[in-house]
């Protein structure tokens, strides 16, 4: 979604070189730096600073979903 409304962009990124870091993960990829090997997109700090930004600058909010009898009213049968 950050994508497509182009909130970020990929961030391509060198590939890690030995000594890699003790969290370094030849399984995972990144998304946010164009599919980087060595770590999941859940464990990159960069996107996570990136996504702070926007929150702070007012670009992207998020809504709790709660259960309200108001919007949405259970019916029973």
């Amino acid at each position: 979604m950050l994508l497509r409304k182009s909130f970020v962009e990929i961030c391509p990124m060198k590939p890690q070189q030995l000594p890699f870091s003790k969290n370094y993960d030849p399984n995972a990829t990144c998304d946010y730096h164009g599919g980087a090997k060595g770590h999941s997109i859940k464990r990159c700090i960069p996107i996570k600073y990136k996504v702070q930004s926007l929150i702070d600058s007012g670009w992207l909010t998020f809504k709790e979903d709660k259960p309200s009898i108001e919007d949405n009213p259970f019916v029973g049968a």
